[in-house]
């Protein structure tokens, strides 16, 4: 908690996160990973869930999650395979992607889309959107996410703010040395 609390780009990020939950009235986190885990450093929260409440700096699954699939995704193709073959697979809810070749699928429409979803996959009823900070040599060094139940948006409405996602991801990315005009 320490680390998380220090973390160098959450004073980058936080007014970003403000802003994208007060525009969207949706909760808005930021993620790091270690390793093969997705670690929350920071979070705007708008949804009244417990499991939200406890994850903050909590490791959460690289495969199931719309953070860690834009990770796995950005990644060269040996180091996602070793973290794959570590992986135990757990199916979280009735949606959560265990077939390797299905994700990987998923991780191809990630690379072309530029940013991840996670449909119910870790949390019945959650629905997350998540797109990349990239550093100055364009490697994905954390991610922003927009999550939101189901009872409040709809799935289809929480995807179609994938561009205002990016744009944002663009901008801080651009705030912290990433200069590539293509995204």
């Amino acid at each position: 908690m320490i680390y998380i609390a220090n973390f160098p780009l959450r004073k980058v990020i936080r007014p970003h996160l403000e802003q994208m939950a007060k525009e969207t009235k949706l909760t808005a986190s930021m993620a790091i990973m270690r390793g093969s885990r997705i670690i929350v450093v920071d979070r705007i929260q708008n949804l009244n869930l417990d499991i939200l409440m406890q994850s903050m700096g909590i490791n959460a699954p690289i495969y199931s999650t719309s953070v860690g699939k834009l990770f796995l995704a950005s990644m060269p193709e040996e180091e996602r395979e070793e973290i794959l073959d570590r992986a135990v697979f757990t199916k979280y809810t009735e949606r959560t992607i265990v077939n390797r070749q299905i994700l990987k699928e998923h991780l191809e429409a990630v690379q072309k889309n530029n940013y991840a979803i996670d449909q119910g996959e870790t949390y019945e009823n959650l629905n997350c959107l998540a797109a990349p900070i990239k550093d100055e040599k364009g490697k994905v060094m954390a991610a922003i996410n927009l999550m939101g139940s189901a009872s409040v948006i709809k799935p289809e409405a929480l995807f179609e703010m994938a561009g205002y996602l990016k744009e944002k991801a663009l901008f801080i990315s651009r705030q912290i040395g990433y200069r590539s005009d293509l995204w």
